[in-house]
């Protein structure tokens, strides 16, 4: 699962990946959440007549219990939304959020921006949910 954050203006753009780590007998043996900020704000200031610098990236990591991401994947899947958004808010500045699920043969991705459209409301309410957990699980440096 991957979800993001991606503000239209200043501030940070947030991901949170949840990997499965399999051995080599393609079981699985731990999960992982993997955080990754871009400080779009403090390359905004530092980036002003200075070309060349790069963008201020950080990353964390937090270990899951197999449980918990289990749960997660089946309140995900457990979800029923139109493909087709229809109704929906428009606008220029505000955020966008993006959800992604699947691997290098399957996938489903949605986006939208602000509140959202209201027949993915229940999937934004998930989203939402699982955003903040995440947000509130303790984390250690990743390795660059």
């Amino acid at each position: 699962m991957r979800s993001l954050v991606l503000p239209a203006r200043r501030g940070s753009c947030l991901c949170w990946e949840i990997f499965a780590v399999i051995d080599l007998r393609q079981e699985v043996v731990d999960h992982v959440a993997v955080r990754t900020e871009w400080d779009m704000a403090a390359d905004h200031d530092q980036l002003r007549g200075a070309p060349g610098l790069g963008p201020t990236i950080l990353s964390h990591a937090a270990s899951l219990t197999r449980v918990w991401a289990t749960a997660v994947v089946d309140r995900f899947a457990a979800i029923q939304v139109p493909i087709v958004a229809g109704r929906h808010p428009h606008g220029v500045g505000g955020v966008s959020y993006r959800l992604m699920f699947g691997d290098g043969f399957a996938r489903a991705t949605f986006e939208w921006w602000a509140s959202g459209p209201e027949a993915w409301q229940p999937l934004i309410e998930v989203f939402r949910e699982t955003w903040d957990e995440l947000e509130a699980l303790p984390r250690s440096a990743h390795p660059k």
